[in-house]
């Protein structure tokens, strides 16, 4: 799922959950490019090939091998240096220990993501 709007700024948001993608998709589509995945490697693939990114969004407990404490560490040995948000109540404080630079619990997950975007 992604947005080709290529003026708006580019999110990679990592999230496993259907319809959580949809959710964050729909509501910042009109403001973002939207680039979603679902497994850490995808992520990371994505963090390696597309400079462009102004954002990453990460769910904590993923699925796939892996969780998003991998990518947050990974965005940042890369050199990654926007905004990073943990989206997982029962991960945020790993996260942000791996380098995530804003805390969220999906419910309020949106509007931090709309206030972080405007400010690109």
């Amino acid at each position: 799922m992604n947005n080709n709007n290529k003026t708006l700024p580019k999110v990679l948001i990592v999230e496993d959950n259907l319809e959580m993608q949809d959710v964050i998709n729909i509501c910042l589509r009109k403001i973002a490019q939207v680039l979603i995945v679902e497994t850490p490697e995808d992520a990371m693939n994505l963090i390696m090939s597309d400079p462009d990114l102004k954002l990453i969004a990460v769910d904590g407990s993923l699925i796939a091998e892996g969780d998003g404490v991998h990518v947050v560490k990974f965005a940042k040995e890369k050199g990654f240096s926007g905004p990073i948000v943990a989206m997982s109540g029962d991960l945020n404080d790993e996260l942000m220990k791996a380098g995530a630079t804003h805390k969220v619990n999906k419910s309020n997950a949106v509007d931090l993501l709309k206030k972080l975007i405007s400010k690109r």
